[in-house]
């Protein structure tokens, strides 16, 4: 028997595979603020306007108090932006730090730095 056939689809299921992995979005998941004790008050401030949880599943964004968007992820440059539906911006910022940290960006001098907790 001729094994060519089997290595050929072997090798197809693998790529494929691989593939599949590479699209995975690391956001998904929930996620608590880690802000430093020596955070300045403004700090505090720009990191209300997000929560101090936040969690990100397929499709959607749910705020620190609960509320579900709808949202698109867009991977480019490095970072992802999460837009919710119906927006033409360019969606919230964030910066994968870590397999368990990431920082989002508001627009304030410093990125608002969260912790994977599930």
């Amino acid at each position: 028997m001729n094994g060519r056939p089997f290595g050929r689809a072997a090798i197809l299921l693998l790529s494929l595979g691989i593939l599949a992995s590479c699209g995975k979005n690391p956001l998904i998941g929930h996620w608590k603020l880690n802000l430093p004790p020596t955070a300045d008050m403004l700090d505090k401030i720009a990191a209300s306007a997000i929560g101090d949880e936040i969690e990100f599943e397929p499709g959607t964004m749910v705020t620190g108090a609960g509320v579900p968007v709808k949202v698109q992820y867009d991977q480019r440059d490095g970072r992802w932006f999460v837009t919710p539906e119906g927006q033409s911006d360019q969606g919230l910022p964030v910066k994968v730090v870590g397999d368990d940290k990431i920082e989002i960006d508001i627009g304030h001098s410093k990125p608002i730095p969260y912790v994977r907790t599930k």
